[in-house]
């Protein structure tokens, strides 16, 4: 894996993951239930264990829920996926997702934070954990 600047390719789809892996470019995939959704006649499920297969990096996947009990839930079924699986958590104006990250970081599930607006709130991230 690159050191440094780590470039992640946005889909679900396996063609443009072999594609790009191919190239030696890729360290790492992103992806969320709206990607998903352009990609036809598979299960969520199998289609996040079929990319962490494919690649060795991080997978980010994007958590749906907005209760925190549900998130929390929801980022440790997307761990048990496959162990590369990164909880990718939105940010919510009431702490929420911050909660979230505090907890699943402290059970070692490594995590990131999505609709980030500013830098204070990448501070707040980085500091809960992500």
């Amino acid at each position: 894996m690159a050191r440094g600047v780590l470039l992640f390719l946005d889909t679900a789809n396996l063609g443009e993951i072999r594609k790009y892996l191919s190239w030696g470019v890729i360290e790492g995939v992103t992806t969320n239930q709206k990607i998903f959704a352009m990609e036809k006649d598979c299960s969520f499920e199998q289609r996040i264990r079929d990319i962490c297969a494919l690649i060795e990096g991080p997978v980010s996947v994007e958590t749906t829920s907005h209760d925190y009990n549900e998130l929390v839930e929801e980022g440790r079924y997307y761990r048990s996926l496959a162990p590369n699986v990164v909880v990718k958590i939105a940010m919510y104006k009431d702490g929420t997702g911050l909660r979230v990250v505090k907890t699943l970081a402290a059970e070692g599930i490594p995590t990131n934070v999505t609709t980030l607006m500013s830098a204070r709130q990448a501070l707040l991230a980085a500091k809960a954990g992500a």
